[in-house]
């Protein structure tokens, strides 16, 4: 049965202080493969507070809504909700305060920025902030500023785009798109994509998994079933976000976050 598209296309470059728009059009669009069910093992799902890490890092504004740990990667990832602009752009000078600055370019050495990237020389804190919801990756080991792989070239934020599609029996799919801008030479070089989707209706909350394995692809586009059904009229919230592991990213992890209303056709 074929599906119905629920929204536009909405196209955001994943940072800090805001959204950016960018033309689907300018792009080939991806082929959406099947998100894993499940997390793998080295994906742990935390208590809903912020989690121990060995970084002395302040805890940012906002309610836990989920948190995990990658033991193989050394990632944690939180996402938090009722997060205002102003509390970010406190949190960001917080940061700054504390010893960590932000990479936003650099002379010599040059990649992807996956979020907004911060970095003490030891350990990186990337943020991805979205209609109230921000999303904290910390790598806490195994990074510094000598050791990043980087390659030559200008540092180019990752976009994404997320699209909800419906189908009568299948209910509510998402659609989530990574990639870097078109005109960039270089590959991010995605590897991993570790996250949740949370899909509001009705006022009952559904969390599904958002996660896959890649083989260093410049781009990428999971898809997750929801099995979410309503009627015609229907309207909800989808909530995104997670960490995202690239090759030639700054730190070689970042965060994403993106939030997007739905109406069932």
């Amino acid at each position: 049965m074929n599906q119905k598209r629920l929204i536009a296309l909405i196209v955001c470059v994943i940072a800090l202080m805001g959204l950016m728009r960018y033309r689907s059009q300018s792009r080939e669009l991806l082929d959406a493969v099947s998100s894993d069910p499940e997390p793998p093992e080295s994906v742990v799902l935390l208590d809903a507070q912020w989690p121990e890490t060995g970084m002395d890092l302040p805890v940012p504004p906002g309610t836990v809504r989920w948190a995990m740990a990658d033991r193989e990667k050394g990632t944690h990832t939180v996402q938090l909700q009722s997060v205002s602009e102003e509390a970010v752009k406190e949190y960001t000078a917080t940061l700054k305060k504390a010893g960590y600055q932000e990479i936003s370019r650099r002379d010599e050495e040059t990649g992807f920025s996956i979020g907004t990237v911060f970095t003490d020389g030891s350990s990186m804190v990337s943020l991805a902030y979205s209609q109230h919801t921000l999303v904290v990756t910390l790598m806490e080991q195994g990074w510094s500023t000598e050791n990043s792989t980087l390659k030559s070239g200008k540092l180019s934020n990752v976009h994404i785009n997320g699209y909800a599609t419906y189908d009568p029996e299948a209910g509510v799919r998402v659609v989530t798109e990574l990639f870097a801008p078109k005109s960039e030479e270089d590959s991010p070089g995605f590897t991993q994509v570790s996250g949740w989707v949370i899909l509001i209706l009705n006022g009952e909350q559904t969390v599904c998994y958002l996660g896959a394995e890649t083989d260093a692809q410049d781009a990428v586009a999971l898809a997750v079933s929801t099995g979410v059904t309503g009627q015609t009229g229907d309207r909800g919230t989808v909530i995104l976000g997670g960490t995202v592991h690239a090759d030639n990213a700054v730190g070689g992890a970042g965060s994403f976050a993106m939030s997007f209303d739905i109406q069932i056709p």
